[in-house]
């Protein structure tokens, strides 16, 4: 008995077997936190899609994902509400859940006193190991900015159909004025986004500050294009409601 609980707390003490879990953990922890980052803008896009109903002439309004679904009918309320709510997880949850992991990780990447480089030295050479999950969250930028990719996925879930999804449920969707206010809502979200990613200049490297910087200027640009057809529109222009009748004002940007 005695060697048998000898043993027993042998393996519980193994240093190895130890470091294999943590090494295990720290493996799942990375492929979650991964996915997350990839697919989260691509799973909300799908979600939204549930806002984006078509009206024929004769009067039918009908998913355009699935015609077999009529946006007038009871389980079409009910699935809306349902991707609502899934929605507000995947759009709310998981920066939430970036914000507060990286939040907690905080003193290990950035020490208040510090210059950047002395910054990135101390969590390289101390805590990269503990931080090696995280890193696609929050090494491209300045140390001071470890929060800043949280602020560029909620960026990404607005324009992935977001606020479109979110005016329908306040307006409704019969409402002549959801595209147009969108249109807007994306123009002034993609403006302040600029003007904060020059007042704060987050990136550590050069090229990524240019790259995103070309990034922004266009999904400007596409916007504005937007909003002047989606204006046309309402006011009656061919061009315009041709424009409004397509989903490109949503779908543009999921891509980017």
């Amino acid at each position: 008995i005695r060697g048998s609980r000898r043993t027993l707390g042998q393996r519980r003490e193994d240093p190895f077997r130890k470091v294999k879990n943590e090494n295990f953990s720290r493996a799942v922890h990375s492929f979650a936190i991964l996915f997350l980052f990839l697919f989260c803008p691509s799973i909300a896009g799908i979600i939204f899609q549930i806002a984006n109903c078509e009206t024929f002439d004769n009067g039918l309004k009908l998913l355009k994902v699935d015609y077999a679904i009529s946006c007038e009918s009871k389980d079409y309320d009910l699935f809306f509400n349902i991707a609502l709510f899934m929605g507000c997880i995947y759009g709310l949850g998981v920066p939430f859940l970036f914000f507060f992991s990286l939040y907690r990780k905080r003193k290990y990447i950035h020490k208040e006193g510090l210059t950047v480089e002395q910054n990135l030295k101390r969590t390289k050479s101390r805590y990269d190991k503990k931080l090696k999950p995280y890193h696609i969250l929050y090494k491209s930028y300045l140390p001071s900015y470890w929060w800043w990719e949280t602020l560029e996925l909620l960026k990404r879930l607005a324009f992935s159909g977001g606020i479109y999804t979110f005016l329908s449920y306040i307006y409704g969707e019969d409402s002549s004025s959801v595209r147009l206010s969108t249109a807007l809502c994306q123009v002034l979200l993609s403006f302040l986004h600029m003007i904060l990613l020059n007042y704060c200049q987050p990136f550590y490297s050069l090229q990524d500050k240019i790259f995103l910087e070309y990034i922004s200027w266009s999904t400007f640009f596409t916007f504005f294009y937007g909003l002047w057809e989606a204006a046309k529109a309402e006011a009656g222009g061919p061009i315009g409601t041709v424009a409004v009748e397509s989903p490109y004002l949503n779908d543009l940007l999921a891509v980017v």
